[in-house]
Order: C-alpha cells, then sequence, then structure tokens
C-alpha cells in the first residue's frame, strides 16, 4: 500500500512539474511577444522623434527665411521710398 501511494506521488509530482514546465514556456513566449512589441514601440518612439526634429528645423528655417525675406522686402522698399522722395524734392 505504501508503495503505490510512492508511485501514485511520483506520477502525480511528474505531471505537476510537466504543468509548470508549461506554464513557465507560456511566460516566456507571453514575455517575448512583450519584449516584440515593446522593440516596436521604441522604435516607433525614435521615428517621430527623428521627424519632430526635421519639422521643427524646417520650420525654424522657413521663419527665418521668412522673417528675412521680409526684412529684406522693408529694407528695398523704405530705399525706393526714400529715392523717390528724393526724386521728388529734386523736381520740386
Amino acid at each position: 500500500m505504501v508503495r503505490r501511494n510512492i508511485t501514485e506521488f511520483k506520477e502525480e509530482f511528474k505531471d505537476f512539474k510537466y504543468s509548470i514546465y508549461n506554464k513557465l514556456n507560456d511566460l516566456d513566449s507571453k514575455i517575448r511577444e512583450v519584449d516584440s512589441k515593446v522593440v516596436h514601440v521604441d522604435s516607433k518612439v525614435k521615428e517621430v522623434e527623428y521627424k519632430m526634429k526635421h519639422y521643427v528645423a524646417a520650420t525654424l528655417i522657413a521663419t527665418t527665411t521668412f522673417g528675412l525675406g521680409i526684412n529684406l522686402t522693408l529694407k528695398q522698399s523704405k530705399n525706393k521710398l526714400q529715392e523717390s522722395t528724393q526724386v521728388s524734392n529734386m523736381t520740386a
């Protein structure tokens, strides 16, 4: 009777051991799946950061260029106004 209990215990323990082993494998595969998703999200974040840096740089360049263009236009208008004032003063 004791021998039978020991044999039954060994079988139950073996089943329990395989059950734990299978659960650990499932957890490992889920961890790998989550890791791959984290890597994917991390690469997307880096891609967005890269695009934002270029967007900010392009915006700064465009704003600066636009500002310089306005400044240059204002200077040209001022010069033309001064020239026309000088011409009108000379004719008057």
